[in-house]
């Protein structure tokens, strides 16, 4: 039963606090992560669009002079992600993986948490329709994976995320 209340919490916060990972997300795992009473209230950094547009803009122009800059790859993704533009957010991590070099295991799994994140908040917003599944199974492949190459990544969160997910 508690299981299941945890899962239930972590799922209605999940497009809030899903294992995204970008440069906000390396800044709050150094200050640490958020307990879960502070989830479930609330009570979790969150930037206003402007910040994400903003970000979005800075980014992209860095890309085009340094494109092997894999972690600004995940920054556009992450701001695409949380402006709700879920096909450009899955462009740049499309891009991303283009770019990742053999044996690079970490950029590797922030591409595939990313990646499968970006699948299930676009079947949720989508309105979450059961009839197609397909960003929901491809979203449930890349968390399996991820988790697969870094189990231990989010404090372990990414095994919750994937049940919600199932």
């Amino acid at each position: 039963m508690r299981l299941a209340a945890v899962i239930v919490l972590f799922a209605a916060a999940l497009p809030a606090r899903a294992c995204l990972w970008d440069n906000d997300t390396l800044a709050m795992e150094a200050k640490r992560f958020p307990d879960m009473v502070e989830v479930s209230v609330g009570r979790f950094e969150r930037n206003p669009p402007l910040y994400y547009e903003m970000r979005l803009t800075r980014v992209s122009a860095e890309l085009r002079t340094s494109p092997e800059k894999l972690d600004l790859y995940d920054d556009a993704g992450v701001a695409c992600d949380r402006l709700g533009r879920d096909d450009e957010a899955l462009t740049w991590m499309a891009r991303k993986e283009a770019r990742l070099p053999r044996g690079d295991a970490e950029a590797r799994y922030r591409y595939l948490a990313n990646a499968g994140t970006f699948h299930i908040h676009r079947w949720l917003r989508a309105g979450a329709n059961r009839a197609d599944l397909s960003d929901a199974r491809r979203a449930r492949e890349l968390i399996a994976a991820a988790i697969e190459l870094n189990p231990d990544a989010h404090f372990g969160r990414e095994r919750y995320q994937l049940k919600a997910i199932e």
